[in-house]
């Protein structure tokens, strides 16, 4: 998320320059160029919602398990920081995977493979 205009200042300067959602959406359009179409430079909370929505969406286009994903609340009124962190950090080893995307990456490329087929193991119920 470097570069794309998020400054520092712990959980609370995180949570400022990301609430708009404006520093999320550009962070996806630099991983898969055009995958959020129009980014909304607003300061009102619906276009700000819409842009967190925006980027949650996008996480699950890009393979970012939806137990990694968040809520526009979580991140908008700061209920669970963790849990933002938790898909930023989710979406970066997904990145491993995305075609033509050649910036840096968190982890290695067997852990993203491996978190996805966790998942859904995870997901199947068993009947008997």
């Amino acid at each position: 998320f470097c570069g794309c205009g998020a400054p520092g200042g712990g959980v609370d300067g995180l949570q400022e320059a990301l609430r708009s959602g404006v520093v999320l959406s550009n962070a996806v359009n630099r991983i898969k160029p055009g995958q959020i179409g129009r980014v909304q430079q607003s300061t009102m909370p619906f276009p700000m919602r819409e842009n967190i929505a925006s980027f949650c969406d996008a996480c699950r286009v890009l393979g970012v398990p939806d137990r990694d994903n968040f809520t526009t609340q979580d991140l908008f009124e700061g209920r669970n920081m963790r849990q933002v962190m938790v898909c930023m950090f989710s979406l970066s080893r997904q990145c491993y995977w995305v075609e033509g995307f050649e910036g840096p990456c968190i982890g290695k490329p067997e852990m993203a493979k491996q978190g996805a087929s966790r998942a859904s193991k995870f997901g199947e119920i068993k009947t008997e």
